[in-house]
């Protein structure tokens, strides 16, 4: 798109009223002023006039164009704060998750470190029960 501007630029430049307008004759009839032409100066005003209505499309599709890549760049704009937001979102997400399993692992590893009474005092418990049993066993086949 560029590349087409600059050349229709550097083509608009070459039709400047200056370099291209033909030399004519100036008139007055009854007041009114008229510029007249040759053949020759009138075939350059054609060519004048064609090459405005061509540059006049272009500079129109070409605003069109510049239009379509506002409205590009203000949808990418918008795309890109959405994104932005969403990862702000997402670290401060993370922030917390990580916060929260920092704890979680504070947490289990209290309770692994912590001394398990219970399971000594069960095992205390099944190993009186063996000796009584034992003990008794061993009084009944005594006295027997």
């Amino acid at each position: 798109m560029a590349w087409i501007a600059i050349v229709g630029v550097s083509n608009l430049a070459k039709a400047q009223v200056s370099d291209r307008f033909p030399d004519s004759v100036t008139t007055q009839i009854n007041g009114e002023r008229y510029e007249a032409f040759d053949l020759g100066g009138f075939t350059e005003l054609l060519h004048i006039d064609a090459d405005l209505a061509y540059y006049s499309r272009l500079a129109n599709v070409l605003t069109t164009n510049v239009n379509e890549l506002r409205l590009q760049n203000t949808s990418l704009q918008d795309q890109v704060d959405a994104n932005t937001h969403i990862i702000s979102v997402l670290r401060s997400e993370r922030s917390r998750l990580h916060d929260l399993w920092v704890e979680t692992d504070r947490k289990y590893r209290n309770e692994q470190n912590k001394p398990n009474i219970s399971s000594w005092l069960g095992w205390g418990v099944a190993g009186a029960f063996i000796v009584a049993t034992l003990v008794l066993g061993i009084e009944v086949a005594v006295r027997h």
